[in-house]
């Protein structure tokens, strides 16, 4: 009888000592789950920053962008401004160009035809005054056809 009771002693204490090994690594093991929870949350937190920031950074980059793309659309339409001006000028210049220079001959006409009538009448080219007179008239029409053209662009 004593050596079942020794047996169970034995038994009784081996269990024991176990248990208490399995319940220090028990509690080891919580320990290290608990660490390695902390530090998840802690990667966690580092990266959702790190997204945040990321974020934030791309968002500036699409508003420069925006900004940018703002910029070269209203210098696009600038240079497109220009150039339709630089044409309407250019289509208004050219009938002026003409009416000025009409007129610049006209005058110098007229004054050959003062010079002209300033001699005595027996001297005076008739025909010569009747051929400016004539290039003054055909100039005239010149001037008022080419200043509707440009007057019509308008």
């Amino acid at each position: 009888m004593l050596l079942p009771l020794s047996i169970a002693i034995y038994l009784g204490y081996s269990f024991s000592q176990r248990s208490k090994s399995l319940a220090v690594k028990l509690l080891e093991v919580q320990k290290l789950s608990a660490e390695n929870t902390r530090i998840l949350s802690e990667q966690k937190d580092v990266l959702e920053k790190e997204v945040a920031l990321r974020t934030q950074d791309l968002n500036t980059s699409i508003d420069n962008l925006k900004a940018t793309q703002s910029q070269l659309i209203q210098s696009e339409k600038m240079a497109s401004l220009g150039e339709l001006t630089a044409g309407i000028a250019h289509e208004i210049q050219n009938p002026l160009n003409f009416v000025n220079n009409f007129s610049e001959v006209s005058t110098e006409m007229i004054q050959e035809i003062k010079e002209e009538r300033a001699k005595n009448k027996d001297d005076r080219d008739e025909a010569l005054q009747d051929e400016i007179l004539g290039d003054i008239s055909k100039n005239l029409e010149k001037i008022s056809l080419h200043g509707n053209r440009a007057s019509s662009i308008v």
